[in-house]
């Protein structure tokens, strides 16, 4: 089972250059990777406050990684228009 779906519209133009593709499943299989070492830390006697530390951290790095690369990778107007859709999906208030 997937953790979550996100329903966005949007065209092959701006998935590729971004090395995405239509109803790409990597994130939650990255998702389900982390969430299985944290199974495996806690069954062999890791503290569970490190190991939700640890499964936290992870968690981020993995669902911000793709955005944030996109970002540093794009030109002015470009990122400009991901600052806008970031902000949308993630409800962050929009900067001064």
């Amino acid at each position: 089972n997937a953790i979550f779906d996100v329903l966005v519209q949007t065209d092959e133009a701006f998935l590729g250059p971004h090395g995405m593709t239509k109803g790409g499943m990597a994130l939650i299989d990255e998702a389900r990777a982390e969430l299985e070492r944290a199974k495996r830390l806690l069954a062999s006697g890791t503290p569970a406050d490190q190991v939700l530390e640890q499964l936290a951290r992870g968690l981020t790095h993995k669902f911000l990684h793709g955005p944030t690369q996109a970002l540093n990778q794009a030109g002015e107007a470009e990122r400009a228009e991901l600052l806008a859709v970031l902000q949308r999906v993630y409800h962050l208030p929009e900067e001064p």
